[in-house]
């Protein structure tokens, strides 16, 4: 196609295959009005609606025209399509170069396909999905007359266009039998749209039709009581014909094509215990904020605690740079008896990544597994920075709730999250002086700050010389706490009387050109913009090209982005320029520096970017810079897992998602996401499986015919976290894909996947076999960290084959050999199974050595090994009829697999948690926690000591369906 128009996604145009620049926000905005009106004229009152909402220029049809004839010539040889008719303008737009159009026919045709050819079906339905690179006219969501100019409207029928798109391609793939490959956009759906019926009824088909029938009644179980808490009505007969069917365990459970959405009454929710898993570990100095100390917020802070006791959603509101999240984080300091979990929005840029954000802070794969997991333990989930994604956050603290009522909610926001039960405290600025005298100046909080910064800085300050020219300052700054901390910086070098009248004269700049808003808010942009601007030209143009970052980045990482010369140390010049100044904040792991903006600093960097025209560009530049650490991380982790290795990692794994999303809306070749996302299979051995296994689909699915060795090697990355998360079949098929290509390390990967699933379906020789295939990768290409990991797999594959002997030598090879490999993980790990192990004929050595082994796995946070060693714990207290201790050890072995989503370690640590029971004479929870245990296999502690059925179970198997895997987690953290 010669020609391309898009606006499912951010406004593009495509001449012969290359993307035509088309400069600013408002020539993109005149394009998108006359995509929209898909080849209607568009009037002039709507393109000045659009530019400029209810805060038009006096010349307004003037400058209308100009942008108009910047986008003609920014279009070329397309400029003679946009044509001038009385009162408006319109764009010629042949049959089949809008994306829009190519999406609704190739829906027509799938409508058609549907009962003749299904395959055709499901290639039509991807074809569709595939025309949208992102939201809905995603660059304009800022656009001030978005609402009044239509295109509000225009970007709700685009999202309902590709709702209903998903929804029929979920029904087709069903059909097909492709369960297995649709789960996560399954759950997706559902999380997405908790209130409608169609996608739980998909999700649900998909997990029966995936042998997991106890997740597929929780789903149908949670939807009943969420839709109940907000509307109170009976169940459909479709849902309770599912659910019956799956009870029954039918083969012919499938979701209707058209399911309306009917509310539901609740169903009982069972016994669900007051259990209290532990939260995640939040730093001290996190939750303090990046201040040491917190000025004239005391009747806050009490006033939060007094709310918190009270309601269950608190919000606090305020301009930014008004102090809510340190007041916030000060708050939750003071917490004394519910843990913290602290979720950071600010790196957050798409919608539906809020839910995952959410529970990766909790401590848990999902939402749905946080919901399962806590039950009604008590948590604070600070929630930070929500403005941006209000309508998400919102959503996703409502799903929160309805299944969670033991959390409670301190959300940070410039504007309430509009949920029933949400309780606002607005936040002010600093109390300014109460009067003119010195004593009233000097208990002036908004004086208190200002002084502190600046001395911290190295600023002498004379508080009986300045009195009146720093109570000015304070008052001119409105005692906004972000624009006082800025303005510290200066009095270094400058007097106040000089700091006073350097910002008096920006105020009258910004009065005379914009922006919109209160004086606080012109205020705050005089403070940043006065301390960008007296940086020099080059700094302050290198600022604002690092507001592309999510998180946290290296003076490399800047230097690719930003950077002008090819010298590192000039960039190293700059970022200690604006350490210096208080922009930008440094952290140092590992001897190294990381780098981070604040939110409202990244924003305002953000729209100088887009001021200039320069935010795509800078993007690509991060994209390049986030690509280049991943293919280093890729050549390092062959050879060796330093500690460096995985830190580089978690830190970046924000940015690389954000990138890997951005390739896939924007690139046409793989070249750089397939390199971005094979790493990440690193982060499984601390991260969740789930969002690593749903960015593999992504980009395979994206990219079915990308570069053999890449595809193959992203590939084996997502089938290990789609095995460890439960879809197996799904890894399974991606394993046996990536052993067919030529990478060496996609062989070894891959292997390991399949090594996972023979474990989980008992197969245990066959486990054993692609160990040693493993192993012998390894040794050929020189891998020593993986063959190091292959030998504990392979000895835990010969004890479970009976062959216990040689499996304690081979596990003290793998412990010996570990150091050597650099990766302390790796040496926690082979000591968690060499301690399981050494169990089978040395019971008193095997306590020591999985008590040093859980130490060891708990001050790395390394909870794969935390999980083996404290079973193994329990399972000898057990045995010892030390029922105290093998409760505490089960339990923490139970909260650490439950952390990671990992669903066949759960089951079996409920397995052992219901022997606890059994033997304790508590026959009621060991029937329920052995139903919820299943039949699940690879229990490494279970080879080992082989706990014999007449004395930890009882002689007759339970009866019924398993029970909500929810309530039996909250039984066993009650035994």
């Amino acid at each position: 196609m010669t020609v391309e128009f898009g606006v499912l996604g951010p406004v593009e145009v495509r001449h012969r295959g290359s993307v035509v620049p088309l400069g600013g926000t408002r020539p993109r905005s005149v394009l998108a009005l006359l995509l929209c009106a898909e080849g209607n004229r568009v009037s002039n009152d709507r393109f000045v609606d659009a530019l400029w909402g209810d805060d038009a220029p006096a010349r307004a049809r003037s400058r209308l025209h100009t942008n108009v004839s910047r986008l003609r010539a920014s279009l070329g040889v397309l400029g003679t399509r946009l044509l001038r008719e009385p009162g408006g303008y319109r764009l010629v737009v042949e049959p089949g170069e809008l994306d829009l159009h190519r999406a609704e026919q190739l829906l027509r045709r799938a409508r058609v396909a549907r009962r003749s050819a299904p395959l055709e079906t499901i290639r039509l339905l991807r074809d569709a999905l595939a025309c949208w690179r992102g939201p809905g006219l995603a660059d304009l969501v800022d656009l001030p007359g978005l609402e009044a100019s239509g295109l509000a409207a225009d970007r709700v029928r685009f999202d309902a266009l590709q709702h209903t798109v998903r929804a029929e391609l979920l029904d087709a793939e069903l059909a097909a039998g492709h369960h297995h490959e649709v789960l996560p956009d399954a759950e997706r759906a559902a999380r997405a749209e908790p209130l409608r019926e169609r996608p739980h009824l998909q999700l649900a088909t998909a997990l029966f039709r995936s042998g997991r029938s106890v997740e597929a009644l929780t789903v149908l179980r949670s939807y009943r009581a969420r839709l109940a808490d907000e509307a109170g009505l009976d169940p459909s007969t479709e849902l309770a014909g599912v659910e019956r069917a799956v009870l029954e365990q039918q083969e012919s459970v499938t979701p209707s094509a058209a399911v309306p959405a009917v509310p539901v009454t609740r169903a009982s929710r069972g016994p669900v215990a007051d259990a209290l898993p532990p939260a995640p570990k939040v730093a001290r100095e996190l939750l303090r904020g990046p201040g040491t100390t917190l000025y004239g917020r005391e009747t806050e802070l009490g006033e939060v605690a007094r709310l918190l006791e009270v309601s269950t959603v608190v919000t606090l509101t305020g301009m930014g740079g008004v102090g809510k999240t340190r007041t916030a984080c000060a708050a939750a300091a003071r917490e004394g008896d519910r843990d913290v979990a602290l979720c950071e929005l600010d790196a957050v840029t798409e919608p539906e990544v809020v839910p995952s954000a959410v529970a990766d802070a909790l401590g848990f794969p999902s939402l749905d597994a946080a919901s399962q997991a806590l039950g009604t333990a008590q948590r604070l989930l600070v929630l930070d920075n929500c403005e941006h994604l209000l309508e998400e956050a919102a959503r996703t603290v409502r799903a929160l709730r309805a299944q969670c009522p033991g959390v409670r909610v301190l959300a940070t926001s410039r504007e309430p999250l509009g949920l029933p039960e949400e309780h606002v405290l607005a936040l002010d600025v600093l109390a300014l002086p109460a009067g003119e005298d010195l004593e009233a100046v000097r208990r002036s909080p908004a004086v208190q700050l200002l002084c502190a910064r600046a001395e911290a800085c190295g600023a002498r300050i004379d508080l009986d010389a300045d009195a009146a020219a720093i109570d000015a300052l304070c008052r001119r700054l409105d005692g906004l706490p972000l624009a006082l901390e800025l303005a510290a910086v200066r009095l270094r070098s400058l007097t106040p009387h000089e700091v006073l009248d350097h910002l008096e004269r920006r105020l009258r700049l910004l009065q005379r050109t914009g922006p919109a808003g209160p004086e606080r808010h012109r205020s705050l942009d005089a403070a940043i913009g006065w301390s960008c601007e007296l940086l020099p030209e080059s700094t302050q143009h290198f600022f604002h090209r690092l507001g592309v970052f999510s998180g946290r980045f290296t003076a490399e990482h800047a230097h690719t982005v930003a950077g002008t010369a090819d010298d590192l140390l000039d960039t190293l010049e700059q970022l200690d320029r604006l350490v210096a100044a208080s922009v930008l904040t440094v952290h140092q792991q590992e001897g190294r520096s990381w780098y981070s903006l604040l939110a409202t600093l990244r924003r305002y960097t953000r729209d100088r970017l887009d001021e200039r025209g320069d935010r795509q560009a800078a993007r690509d530049r991060w994209v390049d810079s986030i690509l280049a650490t991943a293919e280093d991380a890729r050549r390092r982790m062959v050879r060796a897992w330093p500690p460096d290795l995985f830190i580089t990692l978690q830190n970046l794994h924000a940015d690389v998602g954000d990138a890997l999303r951005w390739c896939v809306a924007h690139d046409e070749a793989a070249e750089r996401a397939m390199p971005l996302y094979i790493p990440m299979c690193s982060l499984l051995k601390r991260r969740s499986a789930l969002p690593v296994a749903e960015l593999g689909d992504l980009v395979l699915r994206r990219w079915p015919d990308a570069d053999r060795r890449l595809r193959c090697e992203a590939a084996a990355a997502a089938a290990v976290a789609h095995v460890l998360r439960g879809s197996v079949e799904r890894g399974a098929a991606l394993a046996h894909e990536a052993m067919a290509g030529p990478s060496e390390l996609a062989a070894v990967n891959a292997r390991r996947a399949l090594f996972f699933r023979a474990r989980m379906s008992g197969r245990d020789a066959e486990a054993l076999r692609w160990a040693e295939e493993g192993i012998d990768v390894a040794l050929r290409h020189d891998m020593a960290p993986w063959h190091n990991e292959l030998l504990t797999f392979r000895a835990i594959a010969l004890a479970a084959t009976g062959r216990t002997g040689e499996a304690i030598e081979q596990v003290e090879v793998a412990h010996h050999a570990a150091p050597a490999t650099g990766s302390p993980a790796l040496v926690a790990w082979a000591a968690s199974v060499r301690g399981c192990l050494l169990a089978a004929d040395d019971p008193r050595q095997a306590r020591d050595a999985c008590a040093r082994a859980a130490q060891a796995c708990d001050e790395l946070d390394y909870p794969i090994g935390t999980g083996v060693s404290r079973r193994t714990l329990g399972a000898l207290a057990l045995r010892d009829g030390d029922f105290t201790e093998a409760r505490d050890h089960l339990r923490r072995a139970l909260d650490a697999y439950t952390g990671l989503g990992y669903a066949s370690e759960v089951a079996l640590s409920l397995r052992w948690l219901a022997r606890l029971a059994h033997a304790s004479d508590r026959p009621r929870p060991a029937d329920l926690l052995f139903q919820a245990g299943g039949s699940a296999r690879g229990d490494v502690v279970e080879d080992v000591l082989q706990p014999t059925q007449t004395r930890h179970r009882p002689a007759a198997g339970p009866a019924g369906p398993p029970p909500p895997l929810s309530e039996a987690l909250a039984v066993a953290r009650a035994l």
